[in-house]
């Protein structure tokens, strides 16, 4: 009660208490030279100085996006390497404007910051943020291009005629330096990433960089031994296969795979043979049979 009755008769103790409440006696006690009551809230004259906001810079060049997309190719151009065409859509520079984003492609110096990109405001805690009325560019448009809607840029499709490098496989991605989406405000273009799928080959399967094929040959050939014709990226070759060749069995054509990306050469062929039988045979030709089972199990 006492304590209440010292507020209330004193002017100053009473305005204490309107600002801070029941705290108003730690507040008393803080400048009578007792604890701190903010203590813990450090020096609040730094606290101003480091609130002070420093001017933002004006809206510069903006680089553009990467642009991905997916590119088909058979195993011979991925092998070989091609230079196929292929559709792109992205961000271009708008070609009615120019890319100023103005009709006619004329900008002007912004009025109202002076071609600075940001309003400052002054006052006890100064700070500048970006032009409201030019978006930070420093540059005005009068009247707006209405094929970009003053943005510069239109998202187009394109035909591309890419390169393919030899040596690719499903799932390389190829980068090809700015043909991305286009930059804004005289920004870099952005690139273009082509993942590449390779189709099934009806000829040759591939396992890293080599290949895998097979021919078929008659049954009394894989006896007796002979040349086959195999297909090979470079055309048909010739191939010596021995006496007794059994079906499924495995030859191997030295540096007829598919070329390294590094450059050090090519890989392996793999031929596996599979033998052809005859599904009817005559009287003559069984007795034929007959007499050569006989023969070779004696």
């Amino acid at each position: 009660m006492s304590a209440a009755y010292d507020v209330l008769s004193d002017k100053k103790k009473r305005r204490t208490y309107d600002l801070f409440g029941e705290r108003s006696q730690r507040v008393e006690s803080a400048a009578a030279g007792g604890p701190d009551p903010f203590a813990g809230f450090g020096d609040f004259s730094s606290f101003h100085q480091r609130s002070v906001w420093r001017p933002a810079p004006a809206a510069g060049p903006e680089p553009g996006l990467d642009v991905e997309a997916k590119v088909k190719i058979s195993l011979p151009d991925a092998i070989r390497g091609a230079q196929p065409t292929v559709a792109v859509r992205a961000s271009r520079e708008c070609k009615a404007c120019r890319g100023t984003g103005a009709r006619g492609g004329v900008a002007t110096t912004c009025p109202d910051c002076h071609g600075e990109g940001v309003r400052r405001a002054r006052g006890p805690v100064p700070f500048s943020r970006a032009c409201p009325r030019c978006n930070g560019t420093g540059r005005a448009i009068g009247e707006v291009c209405s094929a970009c809607q003053g943005q510069g840029v239109r998202d187009e499709e394109q035909q591309l005629r890419v390169t393919i490098p030899a040596g690719v496989t499903s799932g390389s991605r190829v980068r090809l330096k700015g043909q991305g989406a286009a930059g804004k405000r005289g920004g870099a273009a952005g690139d273009l990433y082509l993942v590449v799928e390779v189709a099934a080959d009806e000829l040759f399967r591939r396992e890293n960089d080599d290949l895998h094929t097979q021919v078929r040959i008659p049954f009394q050939q894989a006896i007796v031994g002979g040349k086959v014709e195999v297909p090979t990226l470079d055309g048909a070759v010739a191939m010596v296969i021995p006496a007794g060749t059994q079906g499924g069995q495995r030859f191997r054509m030295r540096g007829k795979g598919a070329p390294r990306l590094d450059g050090s050469g090519r890989g392996d062929l793999f031929v596996e043979v599979q033998l052809d039988i005859p599904r009817h045979v005559d009287d003559q030709a069984r007795q034929l049979l007959d007499d050569f089972v006989a023969r070779t199990s004696a």
